[in-house]
């Protein structure tokens, strides 16, 4: 996958997010507890396309953990990628940037 087709996905999941918010403030339930749930899917589809690293069936352990975003976190790729994915602090380019190559640091 083109890094530019991951920030377009990445800019979903965050618009996703936004308009979570919302369904809550108006009804009190977010989209996941209604019919529009279906919507979460947008994550499966940019795991299944970031490197294999933060796949959910298979992932890659590295050699050097030590080497990767945070050490504490390298047995939980699928935590990590939904930490990288909700991060608030990162752009949609660091994120595209750290979900396509996981030995990028992550300082935050």
């Amino acid at each position: 996958m083109r890094k530019e087709d991951l920030i377009m996905l990445i800019e979903v999941c965050e618009d996703l997010k936004k308009l979570d918010y919302y369904l809550e403030q108006i009804t009190g339930l977010g989209h996941s507890g209604g019919t529009l749930k279906r919507i979460d899917n947008i994550y499966l589809v940019v795991q299944h396309y970031v490197h294999p690293y933060y796949s959910i069936t298979d992932p890659i352990v590295p050699e050097d953990p030590k080497a990767f975003a945070r050490q504490e976190d390298w047995k939980e790729p699928e935590g990590e990628f939904y930490r990288i994915v909700q991060d608030k602090d990162l752009s949609v380019e660091e994120k595209a940037e750290l979900l396509l190559n996981p030995g990028t640091r992550y300082n935050r």
